[in-house]
């Protein structure tokens, strides 16, 4: 009876179970691969939202300006171009342009993403009734960043009138 069940082998050997292993494995480690790659596409689709935003922000901020003092400084500017940039983090200039428009750079984004923005903005004269406004967000997100000079941009253009 014993040479029997030796004879009629229907189980699985190792080696088998090894090799379902090993394709299982390099099954999974893709699978990990492809949903850390969809983590960081969610990231900077969130930092970018917040950056569409924050320009959405300046240019409204700019709109409800007085015409003839759009950066809100109080003084009466010399040249026909404007040029000042926003930053929560930087200079003491930059922290005061931020909080004469009312704008905080610095975000948190879904209690994830800390990141810093640097918004750029340049009034450009047309003639004495229109003015063009151009704001540019930057920010970093890990290799792109300002101090390579390849940082995250988005730039919103628009025309101002006096009223």
């Amino acid at each position: 009876m014993l040479r029997i069940v030796l004879k009629d082998k229907k189980g699985v050997t190792l080696v088998e179970v090894l090799i379902a292993l090993v394709i299982l494995l390099i099954v999974f480690l893709g699978l990990i691969q492809a949903s850390l790659l969809s983590i960081d596409t969610n990231a900077m689709n969130l930092l970018r939202d917040e950056a569409v935003r924050l320009a959405s922000d300046t240019m409204i901020s700019l709109r409800s300006s007085p015409f003839d003092d759009l950066n809100r400084d109080g003084a009466t500017p010399d040249a026909a171009n404007i040029n000042f940039v926003i930053s929560s983090t930087g200079t003491a200039a930059q922290q005061l342009n931020a909080v004469n428009l009312g704008i905080n750079t610095q975000k948190t984004v879904r209690n994830i993403l800390t990141a810093n923005y640097v918004v750029t903005v340049t009034i450009t004269d047309m003639d004495a009734s229109n003015k063009q406004a151009d704001v540019l967000v930057q920010w970093d997100y890990k290799e792109r960043t300002l101090a390579n000079g390849s940082a995250n941009a988005h730039r919103v253009v628009s025309l101002l009138r006096r009223i």
